[in-house]
């Protein structure tokens, strides 16, 4: 398994992280949101993103909305993302760090 550090992906200014992307760098919130953005799509369509883009600008408005719009509380974050990152089927669970 790849060793990984182990983030607390519920607390949104922590993660405020500079992340190597290839040849640049990618904060880390950026690439949580692409994939919420990706399951919000999924599930409600562009009129979700749209919902999205207007729910707020604070870390509580964060995790209200994603209550709403995907069930998942504050406290639950970390483990929902671990999971669905570890379900894309392309990556090989082999070398996926989940706690």
């Amino acid at each position: 398994m790849a060793e990984e550090p182990d983030y607390d992906l519920s607390d949104l200014e922590a993660l405020q992280i500079d992340i190597p992307n290839g040849e640049y760098m990618t904060d880390f919130r950026y690439t949580i949101g692409g994939l919420i953005c990706k399951l919000i799509l999924e599930k409600h369509g562009q009129e979700g993103i749209w919902e999205a883009l207007q729910s707020g600008r604070s870390e509580e408005d964060y995790f209200s909305f994603l209550g709403l719009k995907l069930g998942v509380e504050q406290e639950d974050f970390g483990d929902f993302i671990k999971a669905k990152v570890a379900a894309l089927s392309d990556l090989n669970p082999e070398n996926i760090y989940v706690r």
